[in-house]
């Protein structure tokens, strides 16, 4: 009943964890029942180990939370040797999200992932500094960030998608660049550049200064350009990311055409309910009386109940 089939790899439900909050989505294992979930993303997977960002890197707001980790994870080696071995007997799928500071570093982590690995899905987090370009981030030159899709996608024919910074008034010309390259999906988005300042210390409560804000705050804004790119490129497949914190979060986002949803910030305040989410959609498909396929997309198809 909420089977998502994406190229040729099905998912059980529309339910994703994203990368970077849920450990390695091995921590969780024996406490929750994975099946509930259509998909875990672990920790961002670089060709080095990274340390991360200086403490503090985390940091409450009124309206979400604002992280600096810096990409914290122990590299592709250990991912290979230690921690797949134990991913892949869990009984859910396993999407690997890969970074690199150039576009070489990308091309080497998917080939050895690809080559060592039986992982169906690959996130390719575009929200990264390019050293050989002065640090600008590979979105900002979308010839560049072209290039980068295309060394990618001739790697493999499994699935990839691309995630992409949320730059509201770009951001149908960057999903322009990532269908038209080959790739099978597109997540919307990352997290929203911010910063906060501590008044009695008088400095900012980052120790980088600034970071990503995620949560409830990111919703309405993420949603928007959902819909704004769903109403372009009907087909292409659209992974949601962005504020999350209830059923009713991800029925937004299918309603406005999502294939998927991933649930971020929600894994850090109340994880247990993540599990839930699947009854919640499942429970309000059969209230309206309409599948999955037909929910999907039903505010920018024009339809209308009665």
């Amino acid at each position: 009943m909420l089977e998502v089939q994406i190229k040729n790899v099905k998912f059980k439900n529309p339910i994703l964890t994203a990368a970077g909050t849920f450990g390695k989505g091995l921590e969780l294992k024996g406490s929750f029942d994975l099946t509930r979930l259509g998909g875990i993303i672990p920790k961002t997977i670089t060709l080095h180990p990274r340390t991360g960002n200086p403490f503090p890197r985390l940091k409450e707001t009124p309206c979400g939370l604002i992280n600096s980790i810096g990409l914290e994870n122990n590299g592709l080696e250990t991912f290979l040797t230690r921690t797949y071995p134990l991913l892949k007997a869990l009984p859910t799928e396993v999407i690997a999200s890969i970074s690199g500071e150039t576009i070489q570093e990308y091309v080497q982590v998917l080939k050895a992932l690809v080559d060592n690995t039986d992982i169906k899905v690959f996130e390719i987090n575009l929200s990264c500094p390019n050293v050989e370009k002065g640090g600008e981030e590979f979105s900002q030159d979308t010839a560049i960030m072209s290039e980068l899709l295309r060394r990618l996608r001739k790697v493999t024919d499994r699935l990839l998608w691309a995630k992409l910074p949320p730059d509201v008034y770009r951001i149908k010309a960057l999903v322009r660049v990532v269908k038209e390259s080959g790739f099978d999906g597109v997540v919307l988005c990352n997290t929203y550049k911010a910063t906060y300042i501590d008044v009695d210390k008088m400095q900012f409560s980052l120790a980088k200064g600034y970071g990503g804000l995620s949560g409830p705050a990111i919703l309405p804004i993420t949603l928007y350009m959902v819909t704004e790119v769903k109403r372009e490129f009907l087909d292409f497949p659209v992974i949601a990311s962005g504020g999350v914190f209830s059923e009713e979060d991800v029925l937004r986002y299918i309603l406005a055409g999502a294939h998927l949803v991933e649930v971020g910030t929600m894994n850090f305040v109340k994880l247990s309910e993540v599990f839930t989410l699947e009854d919640g959609v499942k429970n309000y498909l059969l209230k309206k009386g309409v599948t999955l396929d037909e929910l999907r997309g039903w505010i920018i198809n024009g339809r209308k109940r009665s």
